[in-house]
């Protein structure tokens, strides 16, 4: 299944001051933090998005049947290999274009998709061809295929047959001799069918075991994509919803090793690797496949992953969203994951934006604007910090195998199952036998409470500073009235910079010691990276200000906090038992003046 996925999270931001008691303020940097909502399209140019013409989306003639036996055998290998052997079908092909053409994947998914269509007298739609090629050992690509049917094939021997069709099926060929290939022949009851099937790989994969050893499988390789690729990282599906990141170890790109972590009784297990490319927003699956993390895998039949008891999909989009999102609550409450609380005002957004996204996607440009056109959010109704999308085309008319597609599909899964999710907006659209969707999920933003935030900052320096093993503790500077006014000010929207400015002078002109302040942008104030000099025992008391600042109007949030902290230079090593450090409770009542402040 096709799929394009994105996430967006908001990164820390951290810039410092220097006050000085003998020369008023000094000077600092300036910028952003969290998500950068200038990338967002503004609600306006969403709207004209939607509004545009409806583009025509084409449907194939698929053949959608829920359960299929494969001829088999396959590999527990990765196999986009060339092949060592050449069979009589393929002879004429490996003797045109030369034998490293063909490889051992290209091979078996033609063998797979000529016996099929010789069997049922059409394609099989994206599902199971998505199957046999992850059933074969490839790791996928842009993939096409070309078959030749002859009806009333019973009246003619093989080679007849074969000699009938070569002309064509070679003119089919050489038109993809820059792709992997390969080539099979099939008969059915009265037809006879071959098939070239041609892969152009973005990602070479050695060919490795895909068997799970010690709970986890290595997937290496090389990248052959001609452009420029700005970040890659892989996901492999756990267990029934589970989906985990995939660990990169070594290697510099183009060349990869990711290291999967797989759950050990799992037969099969889903993997995608995805690359953003630079100046775009959308990240893309370029390869996909399946490891066995259980050991070989022997069955050869095929059954169209389901989830849930079967129900027809209601032909109204704004139903068949509906339906979708319940049937997601439902297997997230099973699994012990909290709802996803649907925002209604932005799913009706997100729905107008299905058509424009799945009818231009040869425009690479508008379908990143339409994505980031519903992870903008622009109708949410609180705020967030953090969203992924992602996209998907299904075959079939049951609610139960969208689902079971859906969770088949890591991009999606991630999306879908995210454990700190908790909002989420679904566009969708029936299309003949096609259901296509785009499903948003976003992590509201919890922590805008400025008073709690300002403990939890506290108490998390005072934690960091402990497990760095400072016996002393950590006091408070007595400016509660101009923390205070600071954190309404970034509140009510002020810049981080000139508020951290005036909050530092205040505290140099009543102390009358040196301070010097930083500005953190972050999303998690519970995680913050902190600044070296903060974790050291020369910083004894320090005055914390936040505030949550949403974004130009956007749901989009922040957390910008401010910190001013004392340098006791009466401390000279770092490593010193610092034990004329103050106390932990020392505030504006006890200490009225600088003058109780360690001698500097």
């Amino acid at each position: 299944m096709g799929q394009f996925i994105a996430s967006a999270a908001a990164a820390a931001l951290l810039v410092s001051l220097a006050g000085c008691a003998t020369g008023g303020g000094g000077g600092g940097g300036g910028g952003g933090g969290g998500v950068n909502t200038d990338q967002f399209p503004s609600r306006q140019a969403v709207a004209a998005i939607a509004a545009r013409p409806v583009p025509a989306v084409t449907e194939r003639g698929d053949s959608t049947v829920s359960a299929w036996t494969f001829l088999g055998p396959f590999e527990s290998t990765f196999t986009d290999v060339p092949v060592t052997d050449v069979t009589s079908v393929e002879q004429p092909y490996v003797a045109a274009l030369g034998a490293e053409h063909f490889t051992v994947a290209g091979r078996c998914v033609a063998r797979e998709l000529a016996h099929f269509m010789a069997r049922q007298g059409a394609t099989p739609d994206e599902r199971l061809r998505d199957h046999a090629v992850a059933r074969c050992g490839s790791v996928g690509g842009a993939e096409t295929f070309a078959s030749w049917t002859v009806p009333d094939a019973k009246r003619h021997t093989d080679a007849k047959l074969l000699e009938h069709m070569a002309p064509d099926a070679m003119e089919g060929a050489k038109a993809f001799a820059d792709h992997d290939l390969g080539v099979a022949f099939a008969r059915g009851d009265d037809t006879a069918v071959i098939v070239v099937f041609a892969s152009k790989p973005r990602v070479r994969v050695q060919a490795t075991s895909r068997l799970g050893v010690g709970g986890q499988v290595e997937v290496k390789g090389r990248l052959v994509e001609g452009d420029t690729i700005e970040s890659i990282w892989a996901h492999v599906n756990q267990g029934d919803v589970g989906v985990a990141p995939c660990e990169r170890r070594g290697g510099t790109l183009p060349d990869f090793v990711f290291v999967c972590p797989v759950i050990a009784t799992d037969a099969a297990a889903g993997f995608s690797i995805s690359v953003k490319k630079p100046n775009r927003f959308l990240g893309m699956t370029i390869a996909s496949g399946l490891v066995f993390p259980a050991g070989p895998l022997t069955t050869v039949a095929w059954q169209a992953a389901v989830w849930g008891t079967a129900s027809p999909l209601p032909d109204d989009s704004e139903a068949l969203a509906a339906a979708v999102l319940e049937r997601t609550n439902g297997i997230r409450v099973g699994a012990g994951l909290p709802p996803l609380r649907v925002d209604a005002a932005q799913s009706l957004t997100t729905a107008k934006l299905v058509p424009q996204y799945f009818g231009n996607q040869l425009d690479s440009t508008l379908v990143d604007q339409i994505a980031l056109g519903a992870m903008a959010g622009w109708d949410l109704a609180s705020p967030v910090k953090d969203g992924d999308f992602s996209s998907l085309v299904v075959p079939g008319a049951s609610l139960d195998e969208l689902m079971g597609a859906a969770l088949d599909a890591p991009g999606s899964r991630a999306t879908l199952m995210d454990p700190d999710a908790g909002i989420a907006a679904v566009g969708a659209m029936r299309d003949g036998s096609q259901t296509r969707l785009l499903l948003t999920t976003w992590v509201p933003y919890t922590r805008t409470d400025a008073a709690e935030v300002q403990k939890i900052v506290f108490e998390s320096l005072k934690a960091e500073r402990r497990r760095r093993g400072f016996k002393g503790g950590l006091g408070e500077v007595g400016m509660e009235d101009a923390v205070a006014a600071a954190s309404n000010r970034l509140q009510g929207g002020e810049e981080p910079m000139p508020v951290l400015e005036s909050l530092l002078q205040q505290t140099v002109d009543v102390m009358q010691r040196n301070f010097k302040g930083w500005s953190i942008i972050t999303t998690d104030p519970d995680h913050i990276a902190w600044p070296e000099e903060l974790l050291t025992p020369r910083m004894t008391y320090v005055s914390v200000a936040a505030g949550t600042r949403l974004q130009k109007g956007s749901p989009w949030a922040t957390t910008a906090v401010l910190i001013v902290a004392f340098v006791d230079k009466g401390i000279v090593a770092d490593g010193a038992d610092p034990s004329d450090t103050p106390s932990d409770t020392v505030d504006g009542a006890d200490v009225p003046t600088a003058a109780v402040l360690p001698a500097r």
